[in-house]
Parts: structure tokens; sequence; C-alpha cells
């Protein structure tokens, strides 16, 4: 600014005509904790979309519209959110808890039972679901477990999962929860998909090939009838049945990207 200042002073004092100089200020709109290619993202029982990223969670319609957003610890791993709104967040590193916030982003109560290290990783709680029943589901990868977590932040259930061993390619990375069906499918770090049963039993596997989140979170999910949909590189979905039968698969139309 210095530099720019001296040459028009000195083009004026020269006799000579300033060039035309304009300056402009970009200010975003966003917490600059915020980074939109990094968050993770979820859809609340309200119906809300959430993104998580660093410390902050922001909240919008389907549509775009209605945005709101807080800060709510660093280092989320996953976000999910009641039909109430409150709202749970997996914040690993030095924290290592599952934090429960109002609707308005305010603390309500925390959970610090899993497991981290500099041995084993800073990595857990690693994922957060919320159950049809309204309980969050959070993943204590490093004991290969799950806790199930009501909204007063008491553990009401353990759901074990396959053993892994210290950083071992089964080790968990994040699920999806079905109640109902007593069922879930597991995400490990060999690029598979297990549905297991809520006891630990293993119904199938499938090697998915998962198109991987920069942070480690592959792209999949469930829908109500227990169809499984992998992204596999950016542009092809496969989709597995609920018992893990391979079904047609779904070529993406994207637009142009400039």
């Amino acid at each position: 600014m210095k530099k720019i200042l001296f040459a028009l002073v000195a083009s004026s004092w020269l006799g000579a005509a300033a060039p035309a100089l304009t300056l402009e200020q970009i200010i975003s709109r966003e917490d600059p904790h915020f980074d939109c290619a990094a968050a993770r993202l979820a859809v609340g029982q309200d119906g809300k979309v959430y993104l998580a990223s660093g410390g902050y969670v922001m909240r919008l319609s389907r549509e775009g519209a209605d945005k709101s957003g807080g800060e709510c610890a660093w280092a989320i791993q996953g976000v999910a959110a009641t039909k109430a709104g409150l709202i749970a967040t997996a914040n690993a590193h030095l924290a290592k808890y599952l934090a429960i916030w109002g609707p308005h982003f305010d603390p309500l109560t925390k959970v610090a039972d899993f497991l981290g290290s500099d041995a084993i990783g800073f990595d857990a709680p690693g994922h957060v679901e919320i159950g049809a029943s309204g309980e969050f589901y959070a993943l204590d990868q490093h004991r290969d477990r799950i806790l199930r977590i009501n909204t007063r932040g008491e553990t009401t259930a353990i759901l074990p999962l396959p053993a892994s061993g210290t950083n071992s390619p089964l080790t968990a990375i994040s699920f999806r929860i079905d109640e109902a069906g007593r069922t879930l499918w597991l995400e490990t770090r060999d690029q598979h998909i297990r549905r297991l049963r809520l006891d630990g039993q293993a119904l199938w596997d499938v090697p998915a090939g998962l198109y991987s989140h920069p942070y480690g979170q592959g792209a999949y999910d469930v829908d109500d009838q227990g169809n499984l949909y992998v992204l596999r590189d950016g542009l092809h979905v496969a989709v597995f049945s609920p018992d893990g039968k391979p079904l047609p698969a779904i070529t993406l139309q994207r637009g142009s990207v400039d």
C-alpha cells in the first residue's frame, strides 16, 4: 500500500496523469473457521442441512436459505441433529468427546469416554449418527465400539464392533445405523462396507471402493429401504440391496464446471 501511494504522489508531482486505481476488499460472509471444501455434511431429523468444519457448524435449509451457525468446539469429525434441533458433534484431537448443543448452538453437555493417544491417533470419536429414536451413536473406533448416547449425555448402550487392533485396515471410519432393523453399515479403512447386527455379528461385506473424502470418510449412504449407495469415482454410484447384492449402478449427470 505504501508503494502504491508513493507512486501516485510521485506521478502527481511530475505532472503526469495518475493511473486509475481501484481498491477492493473481499469480506467473507462465513465464519473464518469454516472451510466448505473440507466440511462434513449431515441432514438432521429436523430436515435441516448441517455442515461442520474445524470448530464451526453451519445450519441451513435444503434450498440454502435460513442460514445460521455457531462455534462448536474444535476438530469436528461429524455432526447430527434431532427433530428438536439438538446438535451433536464428534470432537477429536485433545477434546476426545461427543458434545451436545442446543438449537442456538449453546453448550449443553459432553461425553468424554473415547480413546485417543499419540500411539493410535487423536481421531476419536470418529463419527456420529442420529437414530430414529432420537438418540445419538458415536464411534469409539480404537476400542472397537459405538456408544449410544441420549440427549442428556447418558450412555444407554454399547455396540461391539469386530476386533481390529491398532491402526488395522479393519478399523472403523464411519457408519450408518438402522435401529428398526437392528443393523448398521460400517465403513473400514480397507474401503469395505460391512453390514452388521447391533450385537456385532457380520451379515455381509462388500469391497466398496469408495470415493474418499480428503479427511478420510468415503461417500456413501443408505435409503429407508436399506439400499446402499456408494460413490465410486465422483461420477458413478454403485448400489447394493439390503442383503448386499449388486443392483444397477447410477451414473450422475453433472453440469460443466468452470
